[in-house]
């Protein structure tokens, strides 16, 4: 152990040694932190020099595959829904359809409600009208309702429009007809039934589509009667069903883009990134859209959300990946888009962004945001960059 007259000195120099690394590196340390030096800096399209567009438009999408079927009309756009029944019954019944010994007494369709658009006091009705011609769940849009035929007569009866259900009675001839032709194969396939909006209907009505749980789709029970021997009743599910949404972008203001869900109408937008340089590094970028409540109008049950799709091909709406959610809250939308700038500035190619509703198939969302021609610069598409450069 050192005496401690010698290591007292020793800690004093120990100690002016650290002091002084602390206070003054040497050429080649400065040197070293000068190259690894970087400035963060910000760009933000609502202060700086950052050109933008945007547009609306509307595309046709297949709804085949949404929760809901639509019924109703709201600001110009109508909705509509097709349903064709699975019939299924026993060998003994075939017999009997095809032997002309079984009648119709009575057939009565059920609809769940679970979702509505518009207020709950605007007139609400429908008609229904029988299908003449093949239609798939699949592919059917509304630039399909061109080549639908269907009778112009009303086949329903005894319209009930209770809070959670509505039903009606259909033409008990016309189910007689279908269970003759799904017994007979050598006569025409039926093809269901293309439900409609009264006219006067100011409201939309969203039902339970067919999903693969039987107790929430919709319902066709049949009563039939082999006279003196019996009396049954047959239910019978959807083998397809989809709605149909028909109309033109509603108005909203020359100052708005719209997305919009059911249509569907959606938006590009784009901003000019050629000032920024094609090294720099991403750290953030964060695009804001912000709400015109006056022209927004959305349901009782909905997903408020806009999707964000970095477009690959600005020739095909279709071309799109890199999906982002934007996510509401309270005046405006919001997403992190760091991907999209980031793949804009290293591939030198910007096709600009899709917008879209978050859920476009099971409601008539519409969503007017402030475009990019808005008198007021601070409701713009805001894009809020934050980049980092080399010196």
């Amino acid at each position: 152990m050192l005496p401690l007259k010698i290591f007292i000195p020793i800690c004093i120099i120990v100690l002016l040694n650290i002091t002084s690394c602390g206070d003054s590196p040497s050429s080649i340390g400065s040197d070293l932190l000068k190259d690894d030096l970087i400035t963060l800096q910000v760009i933000d399209s609502q202060t700086d020099s950052l050109p933008q567009s945007s547009h609306s438009f509307k595309k046709a999408v297949r709804l085949g595959n949404a929760s809901r079927l639509l019924v109703g009309r709201s600001a110009g756009v109508e909705a509509a829904s097709l349903i064709r029944f699975f019939f299924y019954f026993p060998d003994s019944i075939t017999k009997e359809i095809l032997n002309d010994q079984i009648q119709v007494v009575s057939s009565k369709v059920t609809l769940l409600t679970e979702y509505s658009l518009g207020e709950e006091t605007s007139s609400y009705g429908i008609t229904v009208h029988r299908i003449r011609n093949s239609w798939t769940q699949e592919t059917f849009t509304s630039d399909s309702i061109s080549l639908l035929q269907f009778d112009s007569d009303d086949v329903a009866t005894n319209k009930v429009y209770d809070d959670s259900v509505h039903s009606f009675n259909i033409d008990n001839e016309m189910v007689k007809s279908w269970l003759q032709s799904v017994s007979d194969t050598a006569k025409p396939i039926e093809y269901g039934i293309y439900i409609k909006a009264e006219n006067g209907t100011g409201r939309v009505v969203g039902y339970s589509a067919y999903t693969g749980i039987i107790s929430a789709a919709p319902s066709l029970e049949v009563v039939i009667e082999k006279q003196g021997v019996y009396v049954d009743t047959l239910s019978f599910t959807p083998a397809a069903d989809v709605s149909v949404v028909l109309g033109e972008i509603p108005d909203a203001g020359s100052e708005n883009i719209i997305v919009m869900a059911g249509l569907t109408a959606k938006t590009k937008l784009y901003f000019d990134l050629s000032g920024l340089a094609k090294g720099a590094v991403i750290n953030k970028a964060e695009l804001t859209l912000f709400v015109d409540d006056v022209y927004t109008n959305t349901g009782s049950d909905y997903k408020d959300g806009i999707i964000a799709a970095f477009i690959e091909d600005s020739t095909n709406s279709d071309s799109t990946s890199y999906k982002i959610k934007l996510s509401g809250d309270g005046e405006i939308f919001i997403g992190n888009i760091t991907v999209f700038v980031q793949k804009w500035l290293d591939s030198g190619s910007n096709q600009g962004m899709l917008l879209s509703a978050e859920d476009e198939l099971n409601g008539l969302e519409l969503f007017a945001l402030k475009g990019s021609n808005a008198a007021n610069v601070l409701q713009r598409p805001k894009l809020k960059i934050y980049f980092t450069n080399k010196p």
